[in-house]
């Protein structure tokens, strides 16, 4: 198997029995790393991060999960954390549940 499928099965193994919500675990990743001066707050153009509801357009539209998941172009300048990565990905998996 190649190193992304291997990576793949143990991120979706481990999503299987983790509990990963915007307001437990999410947030503070993206408080940290999107909404931030500069970027995705109240008034930039590419959407207001700074609160779930902020983030509803981009999650439904895919573009959050297409630039942060599969493209990984997001954040710009930096990486996320390998535990970060993988517990936005869970979220993700798991139809971006708020709480």
């Amino acid at each position: 198997l190649s190193i992304r499928r291997q990576r793949q099965m143990c991120i979706r193994d481990s999503c299987d029995t983790l509990i990963v919500t915007y307001d437990l675990q999410i947030k503070p990743i993206i408080d940290a790393s999107c909404a931030f001066t500069g970027c995705h707050v109240q008034g930039f153009a590419w959407g207001n991060y700074s609160s779930f509801d902020g983030l509803v357009p981009y999650l439904s539209d895919s573009k959050f999960k297409k630039e942060v998941i599969n493209t990984m172009n997001m954040p710009e300048g930096f990486s996320l954390s390998a535990t970060d990565f993988e517990l936005v990905e869970c979220w993700v998996n798991k139809n971006y549940p708020e709480n």
